[in-house]
């Protein structure tokens, strides 16, 4: 991202806090719908995400912006389930352009909402948004052997609810 896009938000110049919506709307609404599944609340919690990354902007000192982003998305989601206490309701979308076919696309999914949601969190992270271990670690504000010894234990919770590879 660039960083005078990013300075310009933070002095409140409202096209450069759109063209930022505009490039993670979607990366941060379909990391939430993977926590939540259920579109309406992942609607919901986007705006959430939205006005929380605008309020807090200036709290971004550099670095991974893409982290700091899902940073912010990850805790919202989770303190969204420390206060509610979901019940996942699944309300699968219309399947993404995939390889996969649907009914393993669903199985995958209801996999991942079997999973504590930190670590289904940090599993999507790595697997479906290609970030590293470092930048988990950045996110959570853990260290990074602790990112990687939680995605193996991610991964064997995963691969025991789903019963194999994706």
């Amino acid at each position: 991202m660039d960083e005078a896009l990013i300075e310009q938000a933070k002095k409140g110049d409202r096209e450069a806090m759109g063209m930022i919506y505009s490039e993670y709307k979607d990366r941060v609404y379909n990391h939430i719908f993977r926590m939540v599944y259920h579109r309406e609340e992942a609607k919901d919690l986007t705006q959430d995400v939205f006005i929380r990354i605008f309020r807090k902007l200036h709290l971004f000192k550099g670095g991974s912006f893409d982290a700091w982003i899902y940073k912010v998305t990850t805790n919202l989601v989770l303190n969204h389930f420390a206060r509610h206490n979901p019940v996942v309701k699944f309300d699968f979308p219309v399947p993404e352009k995939s390889t996969l076919s649907i009914e393993k696309r669903i199985d995958i999914e209801r996999a991942l909402s079997k999973m504590p949601p930190v670590l289904r969190s940090m599993l999507l992270l790595k697997e479906v948004e290609n970030f590293t271990c470092e930048e988990i670690a950045e996110i959570f504000d853990i260290p990074v052997g602790t990112v990687k010894s939680r995605l193996s234990r991610a991964r064997k919770i995963f691969k025991r609810f789903y019963g194999g590879e994706p």
